[in-house]
């Protein structure tokens, strides 16, 4: 059979932070693949790919060979946070962008790398220390708190959004597992010096939806908390997504949970955090019987590797989360355009509300 695995090398090469990774090299009789494992905490790894390159198919193809295929839109990480900024910067992790109005990947890209750009000249008169620093996936990190963040934010959307005509609308990951105080069940905002309970939190999430009308809120709460998440969901959900990340994990089993409680209207789905392929089929496929929408992710040390591009056309994913600049980032927003152009395929459709 052709596709029978002839070889197999593999390498220590090193991630966009520096870190250690694996590099495999797969041969068939007929062909030759790699892929390279972005590292991102918890640190999990797995990769494939070379079964694609043997039977002349786009990845995609191989992953769904009936179709339909379609193109998510592409959720950028402008003003970065928390555990992935050096020095005073937000609290919360990722200040995001989506721009729902874009027609193609190549408008999307082009709509989110200039709000990237604007926020840049925004910061430099918001923050007179700010010094066009980046955190590890390429956002911009500035000593500014969450809502003076946003606030930066929204007037680089509006200012791209007059300029392109391209509706963009605004979200948050608050990677709330590095505010959590498990012991005193409090999150602590160090830059703000505030310390909510989980009600406050509620409120606190809810208040900031309604002032920048935002679309999505990542991991708001700790990653045992499928309760409040349902509680954010029940109170935002019509008009905004509440995602599950740390809380679903890409797992089967505890998406299951959290779709039975309503946890979540949207999910984030990464290949190494559950540790193959054929587990993030098991867990889209979940998280679709229950219309559940989803997400493929990038890491925050990420590689070039491409693979989570065709994963997302092969799903009918919602969106991409692969930041907005960086090598390692476009890498795959580029090879979304390359699909788009060759296969002609469409936007994913964007939900109503």
């Amino acid at each position: 059979m052709k596709t029978k695995i002839k070889k197999v090398d593999y390498r220590s090469v090193y991630d966009s932070r520096g870190v250690e990774t694996l590099e495999v090299d797969i041969y068939t009789e007929a062909g030759w693949g790699r892929a390279a494992a972005p590292f991102g905490a918890p640190g999990s790894r797995g990769e494939f790919e070379a079964a694609a390159d043997t039977l002349r198919l786009p990845l995609f193809k191989l992953l769904n060979k009936e179709g339909p295929y379609t193109i998510p839109y592409p959720l950028g990480n402008i003003i970065g946070g928390g555990a992935h900024s050096l020095g005073p910067a937000p609290d919360m992790q990722e200040h995001l962008v989506v721009p729902i109005g874009a027609k193609s990947m190549q408008e999307a890209v082009a709509v989110n790398l200039a709000v990237h750009e604007e926020a840049g000249r925004l910061l430099e008169k918001k923050d007179p220390a700010f010094a066009g620093g980046t955190d590890d996936e390429s956002a911009w990190t500035a000593n500014l708190n969450d809502f003076e963040a946003l606030e930066v934010l929204e007037a680089a959307c509006a200012h791209i959004s007059d300029k392109t005509g391209v509706e963009i609308r605004m979200g948050l990951d608050l990677a709330a597992d590095r505010l959590w105080d498990g012991d005193k069940k409090l999150y602590h905002y160090t830059r703000e010096g505030i310390i909510r309970n989980t009600q406050q939190q509620l409120d606190y999430l809810c208040k900031l939806t309604e002032r920048f009308n935002l679309i999505y809120v990542e991991d708001g709460f700790n990653s045992n908390d499928y309760e409040a998440f349902a509680a954010l969901n029940s109170r935002i959900g019509k008009r905004s997504f509440v995602c599950a990340d740390d809380l679903y994990a890409s797992n089967a089993e505890r998406t299951l949970t959290g779709v039975t409680k309503k946890s979540a209207g949207i999910m984030i789905l990464k290949t190494n955090q559950i540790g193959s392929v054929t587990g993030l089929q098991k867990t889209a496929a979940v998280a679709k019987e229950h219309e559940v929408r989803y997400i493929l992710s990038h890491r925050s040390g990420e590689t070039p590797d491409d693979s989570i591009a065709h994963l997302a056309v092969a799903l009918n994913a919602l969106m991409i989360k692969t930041g907005v600049k960086g090598g390692e980032r476009l890498a795959k927003l580029n090879e979304l355009m390359r699909i788009e152009g060759e296969y002609d395929l469409p936007m994913v459709r964007w939900p109503e509300f």
